[in-house]
């Protein structure tokens, strides 16, 4: 089987991806442009253990700037959407939930000094709110810390677009990773 312009080959010739499958697998990370190793296991065909393995025993052959790891923190794995919660976005519907997360990233995140910061986003009382807390985009600290957005000046729309996109759950941000409403949150 031949592959065409916009396809390739994985290591099963009878396997063929499609260029656009491949870009869809390219996310961003803390304003990198990544591959999950999860889905570069996937076209090559092997367990994602086994190919982290051999990029440790072979790490002398790529790039410094090749891979990195995502920290893991225990406070933001302990937000999940409880059955109340779930029940809210159901009743709410989805629109009107990306409105509320737009609305709290506009006014308690984008401005350069907001009020009551570090304590701006409460630990209950919204879906977006644990969102918020589990990825890390919940006060200024957060965000510099975690996604590297600066302290001290207001984000700009588009950078205020991404954070939504990614709490709401973009496929295109993290997959799996990226926080769904109406599936358990997940962190970084």
């Amino acid at each position: 089987m031949s592959a065409s312009k916009n396809q390739i080959v994985t290591q099963d010739p009878n396997d063929i991806v499609s260029e656009d499958a491949i870009r869809m697998m390219i996310v961003p990370v803390r304003g990198v442009q990544v591959m999950l190793d999860r889905d570069l296991a996937a076209l090559y065909g092997v367990e994602v253990k086994y190919l982290n393995r051999q990029v440790k025993r072979n790490i002398e052959r790529f790039p410094s700037d090749f891979m990195f790891q995502l920290t893991k923190s225990k406070f933001r794995s302990r937000f999940h959407l409880s059955e109340a919660d779930r029940k809210y976005i159901v009743d709410k519907g989805l629109e009107t939930i990306r409105s509320h997360c737009e609305d709290f990233i506009r006014t308690r995140l984008a401005p350069a000094n907001p009020s009551n910061d570090g304590k701006q986003t409460p630990m209950r009382g919204h879906p977006v709110f644990k969102a918020q807390h589990a990825c890390a985009c919940c006060c200024c600290g957060c965000l510099a810390n975690w996604w590297h957005v600066p302290c001290g000046v207001p984000i700009p729309a588009d950078r205020q677009h991404g954070i939504v996109d990614f709490l709401y759950g973009d496929p295109k941000c993290l997959g799996e990773r990226s926080v769904h409403f109406g599936a358990k949150i997940s962190t970084l």
